[in-house]
């Protein structure tokens, strides 16, 4: 995610999926009851590169590290942000958010197909890989390193180094 230092985030953002579901989210301008407790992580980029460069001095028979922010919060507090900043984006019911998708899927289809992955709640179509970054963030303690707290203030750089790159504007998603 974008830097912890002032949120600046990759050039090509339309290319995260993260970042293409907050832009269909605006677009649609509502989202899912259901999901306002979900829980999400943000790691910094910034933060990453310490984290790597910090395990890069560990012991060579350790090879395989999860580096992630095990620090997260819910979806409530990321569009909370996002009205703050100005989006309003409107917290609704499921039947109606599928309604707002349903009216829009022939004419913006590629602007909201990044929401469609994880849409059918059975488990025969997906299943999440649980993941256990446990062990990697004891080593990094151990090395001096934590993981930043996402709060209201990363939030809002964030937000707004991707709309200064015009991310909400673009029309070729």
């Amino acid at each position: 995610m974008g830097r912890n230092s002032d949120g600046e985030f990759q050039i090509n953002s339309i290319t995260n999926n993260f970042m293409r579901n907050l832009y269909s989210y605006v677009y649609l301008k509502a989202f899912p009851i259901s999901e306002l407790d979900a829980k999400i992580d943000f790691s910094p980029i910034d933060s990453v590169s310490e984290g790597i460069i910090k395990l890069a001095s560990t012991n060579k028979e350790f090879t395989v590290y999860h580096l992630a922010n095990s620090h997260t919060i819910d979806y409530a507090d990321v569009i909370c942000a996002l009205n703050k900043y100005g989006m309003n984006v409107d917290i609704v019911d499921d039947a109606l958010f599928n309604k707002k998708i349903q009216e829009v899927s022939s004419k913006a289809n590629d602007i909201i197909s990044s929401l469609f992955a994880y849409s059918i709640k059975d488990c025969h179509t997906y299943r999440f890989i649980e993941t256990d970054n446990s062990f990697t963030n004891k080593i990094l303690y151990r090395l001096g390193f934590r993981w930043p707290i996402t709060d209201e203030s990363y939030l809002e750089k964030l937000i707004e180094a991707i709309d200064t790159l015009g991310f909400f504007q673009r029309k070729d998603v």
